[in-house]
């Protein structure tokens, strides 16, 4: 999200409304940690493990630990193919935080 906003930034700086919104989008992080937690919450929901989330998407099941221990967040393209398989938006499993 952050950096589709920041490709559009030069062309909407105009309107305040849409510059206000960019700053918030700017403060705004992945918590990768609460992003796995969830990740791993559908898995258990469905009984799931990383082996075989790994076999149904083509994921290595390294890339898929290190979503669950918060150490990387999935890509977009990786969340959506998360959130197809458990029937779920992306901003479901996606969590943000406020960068300080």
């Amino acid at each position: 999200l952050v950096r589709i906003a920041n490709l559009f930034r030069n062309y909407l700086l105009d309107n305040k409304n849409v510059r206000r919104i960019l700053m918030i989008a700017d403060e705004m992080k992945v918590d990768k940690v609460q992003t796995g937690k969830r990740i791993k919450k559908l898995m258990d929901e469905k009984g799931d493990t990383v082996l075989t989330l790994s076999q149904i998407t083509g994921l290595s099941k390294s890339a898929i630990r290190n979503y669950i221990n918060g150490k990387n967040p999935p890509s977009l393209q990786n969340l959506g193919v998360i959130a197809d398989i458990y029937s779920v938006n992306i901003s479901e499993i996606v969590v943000y935080r406020k960068e300080k």
